[in-house]
């Protein structure tokens, strides 16, 4: 024999909880644009067109590699792996007069750019100037 199964009578929904819900659908999308975009695509922030890769790591230390030779048309990524910010800023000239950071380096983020032109790029960290670096584009 078969069971009737009886339901709750539908209550309507107040036009409160839609806002509530509203507000938070809203704060998951700007928390995910802020937040985890940038984490999930960090080298995207360099657009120009590339035929090669790098990274270089900087920690409380210093950079990794200290030296790096590539090739034009190479996207080097700077991967922060500290727990402070950092940030790149070229010691001399450079080749091409873009290479440097507009702003930090956030931890667990990174900052790209394409070495078009060939020439030495020196670099120092400028939350910590001892630290220094240099990208050779052959």
């Amino acid at each position: 024999m078969r069971r009737k199964h009886s339901f709750p009578p539908a209550t309507k929904l107040s036009p409160k909880f839609f806002a509530i819900g509203s507000v938070i659908a809203l704060a998951v999308v700007i928390v995910t644009i802020k937040f985890v975009l940038p984490v999930i695509h960090p080298a995207d922030q360099d657009f120009e067109e590339h035929d090669y890769e790098a990274t270089v790591t900087i920690s409380n230390t210093g950079f990794l590699p200290g030296t790096l030779n590539v090739k034009p048309k190479t996207r080097v990524y700077f991967e922060n792996r500290d727990s402070q910010n950092h940030r790149v800023m070229p010691t001399v000239k450079q080749p091409d007069g873009r290479f440097a950071t507009v702003e930090a380096i956030l931890p667990s983020s990174g900052w790209a750019f394409t070495f078009m032109k060939k020439g030495s790029y020196k670099f120092y960290d400028a939350s910590n100037p001892t630290a220094n670096g240099e990208i050779i584009v052959r």
